[in-house]
C-alpha cells in the first residue's frame, strides 16, 4: 500500500532526518493512521484542501471541493479525507462526508477520517 508519502517509509529524496530529529517517526505514525483509516473500496483520497485564512468564510473553500467532488462523481467512487480542524469537519459534513473514525495517536492531534460514498454524477 501507498500512504501519503509514497510506497514504504523510506524518506524523500533530498529529506535531512537529522534536522527533524524524532518527526519522521511522528510522520510515519500519522501515515499509518490515516493509511489505516481510509476505505478498502477503489476512492479518492483529497490530500491538503485548503484555503488562505482571508478566504475562509467566502465560499472558496466549498467551491473547490465542489468542483473536485464533481470529478469524483463522474467516476461513481467514494472520496476521503481527514479533517484537522472543527470548522473544516463541518463544512465535509456538510458535502456528505460522514465521520469514519476520529485519529487519536499521542502525541498527535485528535482528528478526523472521513468518507463521502460514492454517487452517481450530476448529485453533489
Amino acid at each position: 500500500p501507498s500512504g501519503p508519502l509514497g510506497p514504504g517509509d523510506e524518506p524523500p529524496a533530498g529529506l535531512d532526518l537529522g534536522l527533524l530529529g524524532g518527526a519522521w517517526d511522528l510522520v510515519l505514525t500519522d501515515g499509518a493512521q490515516c493509511e489505516a483509516a481510509r476505505p478498502p473500496e477503489p476512492h479518492w483520497y483529497l490530500h491538503m484542501v485548503a484555503v488562505a485564512a482571508r478566504a475562509r468564510g467566502t465560499g472558496t473553500g466549498t467551491a473547490l471541493l465542489r468542483h473536485g467532488l464533481e470529478r469524483v462523481d463522474a467516476q461513481g467512487v467514494a472520496a476521503h479525507l481527514e479533517s484537522t480542524t472543527p470548522g473544516s469537519r463541518r463544512l465535509y459534513e456538510r458535502l456528505g462526508f460522514a465521520l469514519r473514525t476520529v485519529l487519536d495517536h499521542e502525541p498527535l492531534p485528535v482528528y478526523w477520517a472521513m468518507t463521502r460514498a460514492a454517487r452517481a454524477s450530476g448529485r453533489g
